[in-house]
């Protein structure tokens, strides 16, 4: 349907004998009965049928592969699952969300539907979700997740084009245009305020994309001005998909993707996988306990780096939470064993468990065995050489060692 056309929804445009009353009069624009918004209605059962299933799998693997179907993180769009511009904005996890968005679809749609005309009122919708959500990842390399970038676009598309479709007025009263403006600016707030973490790029996006398309095609006023604020927001979408050089997370992106796919692997099993992440992870304080699990899940399978990665954290940890000598001395020795005796490191590792439960002269002796099995080209590395010699004269001082 074409805006600009005379019909039931813009008689104020023109005098239509055929659609006046008996007494002579165009029917009112509140009188004007509408078509059913099935699309709308698609979309609210959609969304609903997502947050349900979201809600029902919560805590299980098949929510993983949901979430990483529909909502993708900034990381998976860019290894190419480009559908997550699109596809996250039908997912919500918490009803109060659903709910407030849906509320508004059902308000807009019923009067969008019918005078946009189904199909284009489809790719609207289309267009609108994967703008707000490209210019989101563009702003904060997050795709945010909800329909309420596209209801943005639906309010403001319905007020630059409320002027030749006064049935907007229908839902445009003042209070509705301060609310939704209003709660534009609190998110913001929130957000700054590190409250409540909003997707304000994707609101403000889809709010300037509707404006613009109601400019367009609706009020038909500077339409080159407004198509250009399209084109840009087209623009901003496609490169927030495949080159993002502002954003920190983008240029790590590649070591990311190695992270996840050791997280992987550790996941399935695979001993070598479970003891590099779990090293990488006890490299900071807030995840050294998870790390420290991971390691023991590689050495209980007879991983030898492993056992002698969790004896090393049991003898030498700074935070005596993770210290354990008896455990320290019980992996450091199926370590030396595992290598028969012939890894420096290992033995070093043991020497340290012996002193962590203050067991001297069998630190000094681990400690000396361990000089004597250094390899040529580790002697040559004088600051690895001089450590080992470093914690021999601790142990012969009984000082244990601490790292």
């Amino acid at each position: 349907m074409n805006p600009s056309d005379p019909d039931p929804l813009n008689s104020h445009r023109e005098s239509d004998p055929e659609s006046m009353d008996a007494a002579g009069h165009q029917p009112q624009a509140d009188s004007v009965e509408l078509p059913k918004p099935w699309i709308s209605y698609g979309v609210i059962a959609g969304c609903i049928a997502i947050c349900g299933y979201f809600n029902f799998a919560q805590g299980s693997a098949s929510f993983n592969r949901g979430a990483e179907a529909l909502a993708p993180d900034a990381v998976l769009i860019w290894s190419g699952s480009y559908r997550g511009l699109l596809t996250s904005a039908f997912v919500h996890f918490e009803l109060w969300h659903l709910l407030f968005n849906m509320w508004w679809v059902k308000d807009f749609g019923k009067l969008l539907e019918p005078t946009m005309g189904r199909f284009p009122y489809l790719i609207f919708l289309l267009s609108a979700a994967v703008l707000s959500s490209g210019f989101q990842l563009a702003a904060s390399g997050e795709t945010g997740i909800g329909f309420s970038g596209v209801v943005y676009a639906m309010f403001g598309y319905a007020l630059a084009a409320k002027k030749v479709q006064p049935i907007y007025e229908r839902i445009l009263d003042r209070t509705t245009i301060r609310w939704l403006l209003g709660w534009l600016v609190v998110c913001v707030v929130l957000t700054m305020a590190d409250i409540l973490r909003v997707a304000n790029a994707a609101h403000i996006g889809g709010l300037i994309f509707g404006w613009s398309t109601g400019q367009v095609w609706a009020a038909r006023k500077q339409r080159g001005i407004y198509g250009g604020v399209i084109a840009s927001l087209a623009t901003a979408a496609i490169a927030s998909c495949i080159f993002m050089p502002w954003s920190g997370l983008w240029r790590d992106r590649e070591q990311i993707v190695s992270i996840r796919a050791l997280r992987s692997n550790a996941d399935a099993g695979d001993a070598q996988a479970q003891f590099e992440f779990g090293h990488l992870l006890a490299q900071f304080d807030e995840q050294k306990e998870a790390g420290v699990e991971w390691i023991r899940k590689s050495a209980e399978q007879g991983h030898v780096p492993a056992m002698n990665g969790l004896a090393w954290i049991r003898a030498t940890a700074t935070d005596e939470r993770f210290r354990d000598g008896a455990e320290a001395l019980k992996w450091g020795t199926q370590a030396c064993e595992g290598s028969e005796w012939k890894e420096a490191t290992f033995i070093d590792t043991l020497a340290a468990a012996y002193a962590e439960l203050e067991k001297w002269d069998e630190a000094v002796t681990a400690q000396q065995k361990a000089i004597t099995q250094l390899s040529a080209e580790q002697k040559q590395d004088t600051e690895f050489a001089q450590s080992f010699q470093t914690r021999l004269e601790q142990y012969r001082n009984r000082q244990k060692t601490r790292e």
